[in-house]
């Protein structure tokens, strides 16, 4: 809601542009966390990190460009039909990206994992974004935010901290 994503073109390479519209002090302060946990991540099944502008207004960040956009589209808004193994290419790259978030020395909680913050690719490889809400965790394995309502764990709707089960649940969903 901070923010709309636009094609663009960087160093001659087609790339996404997340521009934040919003820039009161949750917006910016929302904007840099996303950009400090992005600057660290280099995974498959992660948007690539490319670089951002922190002079507010111009709050931007540019990361390589899914065409095909995102699982929720490919699902809800395209006659494409998905096969077994779509399915199970999808699901996969999913769970190693979730992986590699949770196995870090300092796990990341996504914190808003969805179908709309799941790109999709032509050949069905999928890269995770929008870490707007991801956080690092405590000693605990906790997160003070939560996600989207309809992908969210039962305890997050009853108030309690995202953790890394969370975000197992909200990929369940």
């Amino acid at each position: 809601s901070y923010s709309r994503v636009y094609r663009g073109c960087y160093k001659e390479t087609v790339v996404g542009i997340k521009v934040m519209h919003e820039h009161d002090e949750t917006a910016v302060t929302t904007f840099q966390k996303e950009v400090a946990i992005l600057k660290h991540l280099r995974h498959p099944n992660i948007i690539q990190y490319m670089g951002s502008c922190m002079d507010p207004p111009h709050l931007c960040i540019v990361s390589e460009f899914e065409p095909n956009g995102s699982l929720y589209k490919l699902l809800h808004k395209t006659a494409t039909p998905l096969t077994l193994d779509n399915k199970i290419m999808i699901a996969l790259g999913t769970a190693l990206g979730m992986n590699y978030l949770h196995q870090r020395r300092t796990p990341i909680i996504h914190g808003d994992l969805k179908s709309a913050n799941l790109l999709v690719r032509t050949d069905y490889h999928v890269r995770i974004c929008d870490f707007g809400l991801s956080t690092t965790s405590d000693s605990r394995g906790l997160s003070e935010q939560g996600g989207t309502v309809e992908w969210a764990a039962p305890e997050v709707l009853n108030g309690s901290p995202s953790s890394l089960s969370s975000d197992v649940y909200s990929f369940g969903v």
